[in-house]
């Protein structure tokens, strides 16, 4: 194999695609350093690439590894027939026997890798559908063509993507029973009630004008119903987590170490008017600095404490001053309103 060699990288090729452009089709190869087909050995130890054209001898050209010859094999043509007749079986379909290119790949007996799921994963976009056929099935799966170009939104993408962003937090056949199961089908519901959905065509951006298809957002929704950047959305990586102002929100609610109708709530709310006004952080050791660790349950624990305020203005610098003020005045509305129970819950005080 001539490694770091591509096709697509030379004269041939060039002129090729010259000639293409003369009649009208444009052909930009993702090809860059000729080492795609290593990764093929990562899983295999042996390639099989079988092609035929009507018109030309079949070949099959063996490849067992990245340091080795190929292998190519010239088959005899088949017969022409007037009358065209169908492959008896899937096996049969391609070459030798007809027209295409057929590529087998043999995994090595070490390898465990979900083939299925793979394909999955990166046949998004692709112009044809992906027809997988597995042992013990009596159905295909299919993959349809062009995935990324349906326009139509469905819940059960958001329900795959909570149930993905969980499958590593538990163990198959321990903690992952029916109730989990259960409480994702209940968590899924209720984003329904928060979360809108916000369309983003990749041609509508330079950098991916030559791509096809669409991107989705899950933000939550506005007083409006519908999408506000401003407040935030929803990480499904790992779990569920609030991005924005909300997580913001969730870092004080969950460490809250003062009463909400208490002198060193408000007094909080005071500091974080005025570090939305300067921009300009207390200095540690100061009296504001202070109040605001105490928020942050310093009398329960000072490192915690420390960790917690820290965490808080990470994500605080990263918001614009406009949500910065979103938060101070979220915050405004738990003051002197609500009780914060023992299970991290709030219930109202107002009669």
């Amino acid at each position: 194999m001539r490694v770091g060699r591509s096709y697509y990288r030379s004269a041939e090729f060039d002129a090729e695609r010259a000639r293409l452009k003369q009649s009208g089709v444009e052909l930009e190869a993702t090809s860059q350093f000729g080492i795609g087909i290593l990764s093929c050995f990562m899983v295999a130890d042996r390639v099989e690439v079988e092609t035929y054209r009507v018109g030309h001898q079949p070949l099959k050209i063996t490849i067992e590894g990245p340091t080795k010859y190929f292998v190519i094999k010239l088959l005899d043509e088949p017969p022409r027939s007037d009358f065209p007749t169908k492959p008896s079986s899937v096996n049969d379909d391609g070459p030798p026997h007809y027209p295409g290119t057929r590529v087998t790949i043999y995994l090595r007996r070490d390898v465990k890798v979900d083939v299925s799921q793979t394909l999955d994963t990166f046949s998004a976009n692709i112009d044809f559908d992906t027809v997988i056929f597995q042992p013990g099935t009596n159905e295909p799966k299919v993959i349809p063509r062009r995935r990324w170009e349906d326009e139509e939104v469905q819940f059960n993408s958001l329900k795959e993507a909570v149930e993905a962003g969980y499958q590593n937090l538990w163990p198959i056949g321990g903690l992952r029973s029916r109730k989990v199961t259960t409480n994702l089908q209940v968590i899924v519901e209720n984003l329904r009630e928060v979360l809108a959905y916000s369309r983003i065509p990749f041609e509508k951006y330079d950098f991916s004008k030559n791509f096809r298809g669409n991107a989705w957002f899950w933000l939550l929704k506005g007083e409006d119903g519908r999408v506000s950047p401003q407040r935030g959305y929803l990480s499904i990586v790992r779990g569920l987590h609030l991005r924005g102002a909300p997580e913001a929100l969730r870092h004080v609610t969950e460490s809250l170490g003062v009463p909400l109708d208490s002198d060193e709530w408000r007094l909080f709310l005071q500091q974080l008017h005025t570090i939305v006004g300067n921009g300009q952080m207390p200095e540690p050791g100061t009296e504001a600095d202070r109040i605001i660790l105490n928020v942050f349950g310093f009398n329960l624990g000072r490192t915690e404490a420390f960790v917690k305020k820290k965490e808080f203005f990470d994500i605080w610098r990263m918001l614009p001053q406009r949500q910065q003020r979103l938060v101070v005045q979220s915050l405004e509305t738990l003051n002197g309103a609500f009780v914060k129970n023992s299970d991290g819950s709030f219930d109202s005080v107002k009669k």
